[in-house]
């Protein structure tokens, strides 16, 4: 299942579009025409389509901040203050 978001911020609209494969030709294909900014994670189907149409591709930090969420809930309670606990609070 690939899962596409867009729109202003005050009206998100979310595509989910379905394919059998995840491979780089299902990327290709729904980016087609696409122009701009994908926030994308470091999954490298979408390294083509990018390189080859106008599109500028940034990170997303949410499997980054996964691994601190999962270091926070395996801290000891004593350490609350502790710069792990700290990271993941914004």
């Amino acid at each position: 299942m690939w899962l596409v978001g867009d729109g202003p911020v005050d009206q998100p609209g979310v595509l989910f579009e379905y394919d059998a494969s995840y491979r780089e030709d299902a990327a290709s294909r729904l980016l087609d025409g696409f122009e701009g900014v994908l926030r994308t994670d470091g999954y490298a189907a979408y390294n083509k389509v990018c390189r080859e149409h106008a599109i500028t591709r940034i990170g997303c930090w949410d499997p980054a901040r996964r691994k601190f969420v999962e270091a926070c809930k395996a801290a000891p309670a004593k350490n609350k203050g502790s710069k792990v606990h700290m990271s993941i609070a914004f």
